[in-house]
């Protein structure tokens, strides 16, 4: 399996590998790591390991001044939470 740049994290949540990269996609991987089940692109690179809450991620790329809530069935937006113009979000999410 070939990403298009630089992994910044991988995590293993239930059945996938849920992998960031600096190639602007958050990416749902396979268990037996043959299939990419979904992939997400986003504004900027993923710098930071996406959190996991429950059953949802929690996402930011450089760059961009949204937070973005994922399902990690689909990879589908759930909600976001944007910035104003000019700020962005630095540092990994905690709760």
């Amino acid at each position: 399996l070939r990403l298009g740049g630089k992994a910044s994290s991988i995590l293993f949540h239930k059945d996938r590998y849920v992998i960031s990269s600096h190639d602007n996609f958050l990416y749902s991987i396979s268990k037996d790591a043959k299939n990419i089940v979904w992939k997400r692109r986003f504004a900027g690179r993923i710098t930071e390991k996406p959190f996991i809450a429950r059953d949802v991620f929690i996402v930011f790329s450089q760059g961009d001044n949204s937070l973005y809530f994922i399902n990690p069935e689909d990879g589908k937006v759930l909600n976001q939470i944007k910035l104003p113009e000019g700020v962005e979000f630095n540092g990994s999410p905690s709760i």
